[in-house]
């Protein structure tokens, strides 16, 4: 079993226990929730699937790379940041069917696809991810 889902399950009782608000979680149990859940989208549908998701709160897409960048993913938070600062309208976070509408719209070729394979099936996210997780262990004790 992948290091992460081992802790996922208690990743989630967590956030269901602050009501599903991700920011009231301690800081590297949030930071783990942030990572796990973009890159698992990333890795399953692109940055498609992950602008297209909605996440409790809505947070504004900064929080998922400064997330990226606290567990040592630089690369993936300068991809995300990248990709995010494409939409054509300000806090694309707050507006799910503007942000389908225009991912929708984009053509072969735009930077977006670029960005996008860069950021896919990125495993030192996950190796990167789960360093972090080891260094913040009394965080995630069930």
């Amino acid at each position: 079993m992948p290091p992460i889902e081992r802790i996922w399950p208690f990743v989630q009782r967590e956030l269901d226990r602050v009501g599903g608000d991700p920011g009231c979680l301690p800081l590297p149990v949030r930071t783990a929730w942030l990572a796990a859940s973009a890159q698992g989208h990333i890795d399953s549908g692109g940055f498609r699937s992950f602008f297209e998701a909605g996440f409790p709160g809505d947070p504004p897409y900064f929080v998922f790379v400064e997330a990226y960048r606290r567990i040592g993913a630089g690369e993936a938070a300068a991809c995300l940041e990248k990709a995010a600062g494409l939409f054509p309208f300000r806090n694309p976070h707050k507006y799910r069917n503007w942000r389908a509408r225009w991912l929708s719209s984009l053509e072969e070729g735009h930077p977006f696809f670029l960005i996008d394979e860069l950021a896919r099936g990125n495993r030192d996210v996950w190796k990167s991810l789960w360093k972090y997780i080891e260094a913040h262990k009394e965080y995630f004790k069930a």
